[in-house]
Order: structure tokens, then sequence, then C-alpha cells
């Protein structure tokens, strides 16, 4: 337990420490999560934290260099990133599972995904991002990652598109959905307009003229909305919310979503 643990730990920071003397407590932290062997659930989890301590790789691994988003792009899955300067577009309590943020050029988001989503954290706030990259159903993910404060900024606004355009290519920056036309914009925030064709308890569908069809047997694009009350059929709405994507049970296709994160991201034009 964590009596035993503790004592290797504290060690393993006094050398770290003497190697790079002018390093900060954070950074001697960083630098020992960093190397530490992945055991248990993939990244941090509250049993086995960010895994198995090693001193040889604390004392002989360079530490990961800042990155942007948009550099996660050919990296492995599994590489442990330390990305500055991320925007959330999303925050506590509003996704029950995840995160989102995006890079402040807006050009690519990211997913991070939660056992137990932390709490105190505001849409617009600036973060540093510390975990292991994970790709899941198309969406370029990090799981459980540990969210470190460095500001706050007005919110981003969202980006209009065409429900056609929600989504884009697989063979965009990043790996795309199937189907999807365009650059990949999975994980920004954007907004699209369309009359509600169908729904149910956590979902309905708009379509805006475009007359998408995903193999589910209703026409038009997919709006999760998770425990807020979906609108009328027939309605015209205009929907603000996350570009994601699911993999409908027993099936090998992904299809775009978005996920909206307040009842306000759903307004009722007629």
């Amino acid at each position: 337990g964590t009596s035993a643990a503790s004592p290797v730990v504290a060690g393993i920071a006094a050398l770290v420490l003497s190697h790079n003397p002018t390093w900060t407590n954070a950074q001697v932290r960083d630098q020992i999560e960093n190397t530490c062997v992945d055991i248990g659930e993939s990244g941090w989890d509250q049993y086995t934290g960010w895994g198995l301590v090693n001193a040889y790789h604390a004392l002989a691994d360079p530490p990961p260099l800042p990155l942007k988003i948009s550099e996660l792009t050919n990296l492995d899955n599994g590489s442990k990133v330390r990305i500055e300067g991320a925007v959330l577009t999303s925050a506590s309590e509003m996704l029950y599972d995840r995160f989102y943020a995006e890079q402040d050029n807006r050009v690519c988001g990211l997913c991070l995904l939660f056992d137990e989503p932390p709490a105190d954290h505001s849409e617009g706030e600036i973060v540093t991002i510390t975990g292991r990259l994970q790709t899941i159903n198309g969406e370029r993910t990090i799981k459980n990652p540990v969210l470190t404060s460095a500001g706050s900024r007005t919110p981003l606004e969202p980006v209009a598109m065409t429900t056609r355009a929600v989504g884009g290519s697989q063979f965009g920056y990043r790996p795309g959905i199937t189907g999807g036309q365009g650059l990949n914009n999975v994980s920004l925030l954007v907004t699209v307009y369309g009359r509600v064709t169908a729904g149910g308890w956590t979902y309905f569908y708009i379509d805006d003229g475009c007359g998408l069809y995903d193999g589910s047997g209703f026409t038009g694009l997919r709006i999760v909305t998770d425990s807020i009350t979906p609108p009328p059929s027939g309605s015209y709405v205009k929907v603000t919310g996350i570009v994601s994507v699911e993999q409908p049970p027993r099936t090998d296709i992904t299809i775009p979503v978005v996920r909206v994160r307040k009842p306000e991201d759903i307004v009722r034009v007629l």
C-alpha cells in the first residue's frame, strides 16, 4: 500500500532532484509520473495512479516537450503527452463522462474521457493536459488525464456548418469517421441548423436539406442529448454542441454526432 510505496517514490524524487537541482517540485513530480509503467486501467486510475515508478527512466528519459493538440497527429496511441494552452469547450457537469478542449486557433480539438469527471472546471478555461493518447471510435482521446488550470478566457464561439460537413473525412489531418466529407472536425464546437425528423429519450435527428442517412433508419444528423429533453418532431432548431462520433452496437461503422452540453445549446427557431 501507500506505506510501502511512499518511501520508494520519495527516494526516486531525491535522485531526480539531485540530477536536476534547478527543477521545481512540480517538474520532479511530472518526471516521475511521465516515466511510470502504466498498469491497471489505461492512463491514470484511482487504484494504480500513473502506474509503477521506474527510477532508471526517471533519471535517463528527457521530460516530454510541451505540445499543442495539432502536434498529436503522428504520435502513437499510448504516448505520454503534455499539452499546453488548450481551451475547454465543455466543462464540469456538462457531459457525464467527458470534457472537450480545443486548440486556441480552432484547427482541432481533443476528447478527454473520465471515469469521474473532475469538478470546478469551466468553459473557456485554459488548461495543461497530461496523459496517454488513445483513439476510441475515431476520436483522439486521453482517458483520465490530469488537468492543471492556467487561467481563463472568453469561451470560444461555435463554428457554423452544414450537417453534411459535420465529422469530416477519415483522410483528413487525423483519423476520422466512416462516410465523412471534408477535413476532420471531430471534437470541435459547432452550430448546426435543421428540422427535427425523429427523436428518442437521449437523442434526436435534424435535417437541413442535406438528406444525410447513417443507416439508423432516420434521415439527418444525430444529436446526442443525454439528460436534456429533445425538441418535438417537426420543429426547426439551432443546435450548438461538440462534434463527436458513436459506434452503434454490434457494428463496425462509426457515425458522426453532435453532443449538446446544456439546455441552452438547443434553440427552437420554428
